[in-house]
């Protein structure tokens, strides 16, 4: 069970200034904001705050010293609730006056990524093994590095997963008559899946039978009480091993238990870098049900860290055959591979397992800091992880930790802060099928999504908005900036910075392509930049294009240009609908929109996740789930189709299959008694009819496999002829 929280608007805010990329706008606007062009080189910027450098690593040359240094920092900073940070980054604790209750900060959530070369041929489709038809692939932040993804496709089949009833399905395509061939259900749920020849990766959760991992954490006391109540505990995630050589008869071969949960996947060649996030969940702090209890909880908690052991903080791992015999276990990363930067990132320790596909499961080869991650990049050299800087705890005033309460609002911001939001990036090298912690330093500002980082001949370039917290990154005085770092030893040290992009304005998209990075900022109006990156120590803005509404999400395209999904927008800055705009950038110093279509009323899945978005270059289409809303109350559930030339034009839909719903019984009538002739009657109960209104399962992802387009939704795959989109065959899954 989670300890009780108050809900108190100062935290929420204040939770920001720790993880300010979790509290994104959706998309509502306020009015003002103008955008100013600079450049910098070295440490000097037009902006507004320095950098500050997370200097050398520091790896552990034992368990004792890791265990010690664990300790020592908990001990400082747990609270009667536990510790601040372990389970969600960067939570704030309160130091409170004497004789005053601490409320606690909410949670707060995490967010969905950058760089790309001209056309994503990960998108753009491939052969097959076999020399079949072309198909696509997922959609990716860097090209030449697949991702994990609900479906893939070997051009011939279709493996998708269904996470509602934890089974992966086998379709086969059969030109557009899809049908299902086979199917393997987990012990579990499975989230995503990688694919090496005709070998599957499917992560995911696993069910109770196979959940435990050895170790666990300490019981910190006899037992609830009225005063304290055990502090929940943690998750664990499976890795499943899946051949698929013969498509009638998916087998599971081996599944891999750990503590924590599997962030993401990237894949360079055959192995897969699986990001592994795993807080001490399993400690057993406690927590008060009430403020009487506090003292009693916080001498708990620190008697728990006291006793701990090293299994305490570590992750562990199960590794298991099919039918769950245990092959191995141990720990997720022998102590010797742990490091830790010089300043204090959190408890949760970040791990890179890599996983060479094609040889399958065996014991884990990991390498792991001691700091948590949000967002993750990778290149074909590095993986880098970021995050919003730890926030020490905030003593806050005696009367305002006693109210509980504070509003915050531009004109009456809170009355702690923590000055300006930073975000420490860790980078890991990758040596064969190893990888290793390199580096780390910090940028100002928080970044949007892992289109936020890239790569380019050894330069990361990062984009960041820097501003208040508590005004969601349009703030007055929030300002966005583009920051290039190389790796000096074992920091990232600041190269270049070019700010002041979008004042009173936050970044809404970024795309890095060869040495230009292209930026949208959004309050009122688009800017779009475009900054050149060629000379990595002075970075500069060269154009800037201010439109109505803005992109989410920008996709190269060829010939210079640039495709962006997002929403169109009045004078005033309010939203009306989806947009898809063509962008020449071919002249740095003057980008022009050269096409667009909008779409009132309505919402493109690709605005928030990248992975539902498909150009498949060969035809110039792009395929778009999709939902609308008309003036008459209906509503249109699928996928667009939009050929890509000197305009934008619609191809054709594809409309998601309703299903039936089981709506239950119907409600009875109540039983009246009635006079009839003088004497009363019991009336037999009739029946009112519920309602019972058509539903689709949305379209979460397309794939084209040849002259066809296969619509994946919950329960279903629809195939479209590629040239006109109109339906072709079916196929639903029981």
């Amino acid at each position: 069970m989670r300890p009780t929280r108050r809900p108190i608007s100062l935290a929420i805010a204040l939770s920001c200034l720790a993880l300010l990329g979790a509290c994104s706008s959706d998309g509502t606007t306020s009015t003002g904001g103008t955008g100013a062009t600079g450049g910098t080189n070295g440490t000097g910027d037009r902006g507004t705050v320095s950098l500050e450098l997370a200097s050398a690593l520091q790896p552990f040359g034992s368990c004792d010293d890791l265990l010690g240094y664990l300790k020592a920092e908990a001990t400082e900073r747990v609270t009667a609730y536990g510790l601040p940070g372990v389970g969600y980054y960067g939570g704030i604790a309160y130091g409170v006056p004497e004789g005053v209750s601490a409320p606690l900060a909410a949670d707060a959530a995490k967010s969905a990524t950058t760089t790309a070369g001209a056309v994503n041929e990960s998108a753009a489709g491939a052969p097959t093994d076999a020399g079949g038809p072309a198909y696509s692939g997922t959609n990716t932040v860097e090209q030449g590095i697949d991702e994990g993804d609900t479906v893939k496709t070997d051009g011939t089949h279709l493996f998708v997963l269904d996470s509602g009833s934890g089974t992966l399905r086998v379709v086969a395509a059969n030109d557009g008559q899809p049908a299902e061939t086979a199917s393997l259900r987990f012990p579990g749920y499975p989230a995503q899946l990688v694919r090496v020849g005709t070998t599957l990766l499917v992560t995911g959760t696993p069910d109770d039978t196979i959940a435990q991992t050895d170790g666990g954490g300490q019981n910190a006391s006899d037992g609830p009480t009225r005063e304290i109540m055990p502090v929940w505990s943690g998750n664990r995630s499976v890795v499943w091993q899946v051949d698929v050589a013969d498509p009638s008869s998916p087998t599971l071969v081996r599944q891999l238990v750990v503590d924590g949960t599997i962030a993401s996947i990237r894949m360079t060649g055959d192995v897969a870098r699986l990001v592994v996030q795993s807080p001490p969940d399993d400690l057993g702090f406690v927590s008060p049900s009430n403020p009487a209890g506090e003292a009693r909880a916080l001498q708990t908690n620190k008697d728990v860290i006291a006793e701990s052991t090293i299994d305490d903080w570590l992750a562990g791992y199960r590794l298991l055959d099919a039918t769950g015999e245990q092959l191995g276990d141990g720990r997720l990363a022998g102590c010797d591979q742990v490091s830790r930067p010089k300043e204090f990132h959190g408890f949760t320790v970040t791990s890179v397992l890599s996983i060479d596909v094609g040889n399958g499961l065996s014991e884990p080869n990991t390498a792991s800091v001691v700091a948590d991650s949000q967002q993750v990049y990778a290149s074909p050299q590095n993986l880098y992880v970021a995050i919003g800087a730890w926030q020490d705890p905030i003593v806050l005033p005696a009367d305002v930790a006693a109210s509980g309460d504070q509003p915050v609002s531009s004109d009456d911001p809170p009355v702690a802060t923590t000055g300006d939001t930073t975000t420490a990036i860790h980078q890991f090298r990758f040596d064969g099928d190893r990888a290793t912690y390199a580096a780390n330093g910090e940028v100002t500002g928080s970044l949007m999504n892992d289109f936020s980082m890239s790569e380019h001949d050894g330069v990361l370039r990062v984009a960041t908005t820097a501003g208040a917290p508590w005004m969601w990154g349009n703030g007055p005085d929030s300002e966005s900036f583009v920051t290039t770092l190389r790796a000096e030893g074992d920091e990232l040290r600041q190269v270049g910075r070019v700010g002041e992009l979008g004042k009173g304005e936050r970044i809404y998209a970024v795309r890095f392509i060869g040495t230009n990075g292209y930026v949208v900022t959004f309050r009122q109006t688009d800017p779009l930049y475009v900054v050149d990156l060629a000379d990595p120590a002075a970075p500069a803005v060269t154009g800037e294009l201010k439109i109505n509404g803005y992109s989410a999400y920008l996709h190269p395209l060829s010939d210079g240009r640039l495709l962006g999904v997002g929403r169109d927008a009045d004078d005033s800055g309010r939203t009306t609908g989806a947009q898809v705009s063509i962008f020449d950038v071919s002249d740095p110093a003057a980008p022009t929109r050269t096409a667009v279509y909008t779409l009132a009323d309505s919402s493109i899945n690709a605005e928030y996740d990248y992975k539902a978005f498909l150009y498949w270059a060969p035809e110039q289409l792009v395929l778009l789930p999709m939902s609308s809303w008309g003036q008459d109350g209906s509503m249109f559930s699928g996928a667009l189709g939009l050929d890509i030339g000197e305009t934008i034009t619609e191809r054709g839909r594809i409309t998601a299959t309703p299903v039936e719903q089981d709506c239950g019984m119907p409600y009875p009538m109540p039983t009246i008694a009635v006079e009839e002739g003088g004497d009363a009657v019991e009336p037999m109960p009739g029946t009112i009819p519920m309602p019972c209104p058509t539903w689709a399962p949305p379209i979460e992802r397309t794939v084209v496999i040849g002259g066809s387009v296969y619509a994946i939704a919950s329960g279903s795959i629809q195939a479209a002829a590629l040239d006109t989109l109109t339906a072709q065959g079916q196929v639903s899954f029981s």
